[in-house]
């Protein structure tokens, strides 16, 4: 099975894909991994979409089986359209945004405390992730991503991620049937 899971930040797409990769015995990838080159800070540079698009094409597009995680845009229709099943996990803002607060806290720590080599940078980045629900908001929204999930007929499923860890990946492998 090939699966790309996609929704906003915090929703819990890389660790469900992850708990579903390990079901299926299948490899799991990141989009983010293919966005964005390695730099320190993280999340400084960026690759071209034919780049990003050609990478996913040398190191899993064309195997048998995966799961991917990450953000559905206008660049990655190309990879989603090769998965057979795609799937929104959608969330509470509130919920979603505490996952956040979390996630991105233990995960770089003082470094995006005021002060921090990455402050601004992770301030950026959560003012985005406020405003995934807004209708208005033209790329990496909710209403974006519905509306690529309806360019996948018969691949795309919508999955409530307001569960436990385990019940979701029951979930979404049940959607995928």
């Amino acid at each position: 099975m090939r699966l790309f899971l996609f929704g906003g930040a915090g929703v819990g797409k890389t660790t469900l894909a992850r708990l579903i990769a390990n079901r299926l015995s299948a490899p799991c990838f990141d989009l983010d991994d293919f966005f964005h080159v390695p730099t320190d800070p993280p999340y400084q540079k960026s690759r071209s979409p034919e780049a990003r698009v050609a990478l996913a094409n040398e190191l899993f597009l064309p195997r048998a089986d995966w799961v991917l995680s990450g953000n559905l845009r206008s660049w990655s229709l190309p990879v989603a359209e090769a998965a057979d099943h795609a799937v929104l996990l959608v969330l509470k803002p509130e919920a979603r945004l505490a996952r956040l607060r979390v996630r991105e806290t233990a995960r770089f720590g003082d470094r995006i405390a005021p002060g921090g080599d990455m402050h601004d940078t992770h301030l950026a980045f959560m003012d985005r992730a406020m405003h995934y629900d807004d209708p208005q908001v033209p790329e990496a929204s909710r209403a974006a991503h519905e509306a690529l999930l309806a360019q996948l007929p018969g691949q795309g499923h919508i999955v409530n991620a307001d569960a436990a860890p385990e019940a979701l990946v029951d979930a979404v492998l049940a959607a995928c049937r």
